[in-house]
């Protein structure tokens, strides 16, 4: 069975390798996809992980590449279509499978193209999510992805823009699974690229708002992946991964036209989501009012979710996010020092008191330790994690686990400035290993008044001090 699919991966692989003319079956490449979950797909994971990662490259390649077709685009359609149906038409086919074939031939009324986009983004979605139940480091030695080139083949700009093409185009939520997936590989590279990713969200949120408001839908099943409500899930869940880019106060270069879009799209799929996506999309919407200073549109529910004084706007998971950002990099925490575990081959020194800042040496750690701030931030850190009753801040411990341990604490004024402290450290220290190592990204215009002010409670909305958020157009 084994050695059956390999030769299946490598007829997949070399027929991707050529986008504009590919000699691919789109039902075989369809229905290769074990049911799952299932020791069948664990089996088909882990093949493809370990032994076929040129495939898993040359597909997301064929998406970044396929995205820009325009001439070629019904060319390359026609040969898809083609080869399917030559692939059906096989003398020794059985009927059950050339049934399968014509099915998937009749199916594919928007484009045989977009059908093996997200059949592709199927397969990287379940290898990403396998990936991510390694949370020791974030790339391995033997299974794909093995670097950070495997996930952004051409850089982080182009290769979001790419992805963010199809989001648009597909009625399917895989393909918001696959921009989320190497999001969250790969944060800290794509940090300066999230307005790419918001700027291709209003559209397919508010399709999916549409239709859920013109036609009357049957309940969403689990393996439906055009379902509206699940699109839209999908959608609020990718938002909400990027809303630790401006929770943490990171300066985003966002054009006001953007923003209003967003909320508007949000507003309207707040009225038609599931109710604990409605709830995320109420939070989401706050949180841009907040970031952006922009009052109008605003939705009721958004407008009484900030007027209640609701708890701080995820003070406590912004800094959660940071602590996680910052045990994933690997990276020293000296600032002078760029060295990563990748870079020095072995496991970085951690912090024995805080165990959250990693060493790659003794002398890196005892420079930090005398000559920066880490002493004091340290010991703070200590502080919030005894009175939060956190022995060691793991990977593992969840936002809301924590979140739920700092209120719980009913920190005082004291503890609350602490957690200012640590916050400003974690937001604003050029972090190693970054893409960009320069004040403009690293500092945050406005934090000091707001990462402050924010761990009180609001009376009203006019109490509300809006973030300095850049205002340029996106390039």
């Amino acid at each position: 069975m084994q050695s059956t699919l390999a030769v299946i991966f490598n007829n997949f692989t070399t027929a991707l390798r050529d986008p504009v003319h590919p000699k691919l079956c789109v039902c075989c490449l369809a229905k290769m996809i074990p049911p799952g979950p299932s020791e069948s797909q664990r089996t088909f994971v882990s093949m493809l992980r370990r032994g076929h990662a040129d495939l898993l490259n040359a597909a997301l390649l064929f998406i970044v590449t396929a995205s820009g077709f325009d001439a070629e685009l019904l060319a390359v359609d026609h040969q898809l279509m083609l080869e399917t149906r030559r692939c059906m038409n096989r003398s020794a086919r059985e009927p059950a499978i050339r049934s399968e074939h014509q099915q998937i031939l009749d199916a594919t009324t928007t484009g045989a193209l977009l059908l093996v986009i997200e059949t592709l983004c199927s397969y990287i979605n379940l290898c990403l999510r396998a990936a991510a139940q390694e949370p020791t480091q974030r790339f391995s030695r033997h299974r794909w992805p093995t670097r950070l080139e495997d996930l952004l083949p051409k850089g982080g700009d182009a290769t979001m823009r790419a992805l963010c093409a199809w989001l648009p185009q597909s009625k399917s939520f895989v393909v918001t699974q696959t921009v989320r997936g190497i999001y969250n590989a790969c944060t800290v590279e794509l940090l300066p690229h999230v307005t790419i990713i918001l700027d291709a969200i209003p559209v397919p949120l508010a399709c999916a708002t549409t239709e859920l408001n013109e036609r009357s839908h049957p309940p969403a099943v689990q393996d439906d992946t055009t379902h509206p409500t699940h699109r839209i899930n999908a959608l609020a869940g990718l938002m909400g991964e990027l809303s630790h880019a401006y929770e943490s106060g990171r300066p985003l270069t966002v054009d006001p036209l953007l923003v209003a879009r967003l909320l508007t799209a949000v507003s309207l799929a707040i009225d038609v989501a599931m109710p604990a996506t409605s709830e995320m999309l109420v939070r989401l919407a706050s949180e841009l009012h907040f970031v952006s200073g922009q009052r109008e549109p605003m939705h009721p529910r958004v407008r009484d979710h900030l007027r209640v004084g609701a708890d701080p706007i995820n003070a406590f998971g912004s800094l959660h996010q940071g602590l996680i950002s910052t045990l994933k990099r690997r990276a020293c925490g000296r600032p002078t020092c760029t060295n990563t575990e990748r870079v020095i081959g072995k496991s970085m020194l951690l912090c024995a008191q805080c165990r959250v800042v990693f060493y790659c040496s003794k002398d890196c750690q005892r420079l930090h330790w005398t000559k920066a701030e880490h002493k004091t931030i340290c010991r703070t850190m200590r502080r919030l994690f005894d009175a939060a009753n956190i022995a060691t801040f793991r990977l593992e411990l969840s936002k809301e686990d924590f979140i739920s341990a700092c209120r719980a604490a009913h920190l005082n004024d004291d503890d609350l400035e602490a957690v200012a402290d640590v916050y400003e450290y974690i937001s604003t220290t050029n972090q190693p290993g970054m893409p960009y190592n320069d004040t403009d990204h690293t500092q945050i215009g406005g934090l000091s008044g707001w990462h402050k002010s924010t761990l009180s409670r609001r009376g009203d909305l006019d109490r509300l001090t809006p973030f300095t958020a850049n205002t340029q157009p996106i390039s």
